[in-house]
């Protein structure tokens, strides 16, 4: 196989797969080999991201500054959007090609119905992503005949598509190397320290949803006392139902405070993406120049702390998201909260992945921008 040619990385859940009888797998099979009828030149396909050819790979990407062209296809599906790996894969990628200016790179598939990505109104940051860019519609598509013209033309036209983006990225210089003079370094040191407070300033919304979710925990534990043990003191359905709605209020609040909290939180760090990785390659620029490793070390301990705690608030969402969803006495008048709290988790997660790209980056040394 080529080892210049184009990367495309694609990106669904296994579960959809399953249910799609191998469907989705044999899409992105059929599209690379559209691809090198089209160009004679075969796309290196990526299928498994569980496998280590494809963590390499990926890792290799977001490191040099998709030097060598990689294509980011998501099959978007409601299963998809729920996936928290396939969620890091899609906003980590993203934020990356937007870092460079090379949004082309990103292209989904609406492969089924799915209601995030119809509500013009949703909070979900993927669907409004997905929603803002060209994308192929394949909702009636995935139930033609694979042999039939209808679907091997939409093939066609997809590879064809990723031929026409082949040749602008191959047109596309690559982004400059950032250069520090000595009169620059003052201010650089500045920045370096403004980001580093912007950074630990975000341990504050940490905090809060911790608050929060301390508080929802705490209520639940009340209403578990409440419900009691199965047996002689186990109350009764009418008492459940009754003690269930009041729970749902009571935590009604704090979940979505929760979720506000995770949405605002991407979304700050999301617009301070290309900024915070354009800072780091500068920093490491810096130190190589002078040796000096100081301030490289000091941002990238607060930002491996900033990492590791998104990760860690974003499980114990998860955790005790499906704790709630495992409870027998689950009620309609939890949907809400629950959703909220699920709303919540996608948006740390989500914030997790750029986090982590950046905490990496900064302890990898090397330039993701050059």
């Amino acid at each position: 196989m080529s080892t210049s040619g184009p990367i495309c990385f694609w990106s669904y859940t296994h579960r959809d797969n399953e249910l799609e009888n191998n469907r989705i797998r044999r899409l992105a099979e059929s599209i690379a080999n559209e691809y090198e009828l089209l160009t004679g030149e075969q796309l290196e396909l990526f299928v498994d991201s569980s496998a280590i050819a494809w963590g390499t790979k990926w890792r290799d990407v977001i490191n040099d500054a998709l030097a060598r062209t990689a294509f980011f296809i998501p099959v978007i599906t409601p299963l998809y959007l729920r996936s928290r790996e396939c969620r890091r894969e899609f906003v980590e990628f993203s934020a990356k090609a937007n870092s460079i200016g090379a949004n082309e790179l990103v292209m989904p598939i609406l492969y089924s119905e799915t209601p995030a990505v119809a509500d013009e109104h949703t909070d979900d940051d993927i669907a409004v992503t997905v929603r803002a860019t060209q994308r192929a519609d394949w909702r009636q598509l995935r139930l033609a005949e694979e042999h039939s013209e209808r679907y091997r033309t939409e093939v066609h036209a997809l590879a064809k598509r990723l031929v026409e983006v082949m040749e602008r990225e191959s047109a596309r210089p690559l982004p400059p190397v950032p250069e520090i003079s000595e009169d620059e370094l003052p201010g650089f040191l500045e920045e370096v320290a403004t980001a580093e407070e912007s950074v630990e300033s975000w341990q504050g919304i940490l905090e809060g949803a911790w608050a929060e979710l301390q508080e929802i925990m705490a209520t639940t534990e009340k209403m578990t006392a409440r419900l009691g043990r199965p047996g002689a003191n186990r109350a009764s359905a009418r008492e459940r139902l009754v003690l269930m709605q009041q729970y749902a209020t009571d935590i009604a609040e704090p979940s979505a405070k929760v979720k506000e909290l995770g949405n605002d939180f991407f979304r700050s760090a999301a617009e301070a993406d290309p900024g915070v990785r354009s800072l780091i390659d500068k920093m490491h620029l810096e130190s190589r120049v002078d040796g000096d490793t100081a301030e490289v070390a000091s941002f990238t301990s607060t930002v491996r702390g900033l990492a590791d705690s998104v990760g860690g608030m974003a499980s114990q969402i998860e955790v005790f998201v499906e704790k709630l969803q495992a409870g027998d006495s689950l009620s309609r008048a939890l949907r809400k909260p629950l959703g909220h709290l699920r709303g919540g988790l996608k948006a740390m997660a989500d914030t997790h992945a750029i986090v982590e790209g950046w905490a990496r980056m900064a302890e990898s040394g090397a330039s993701d921008n050059g």
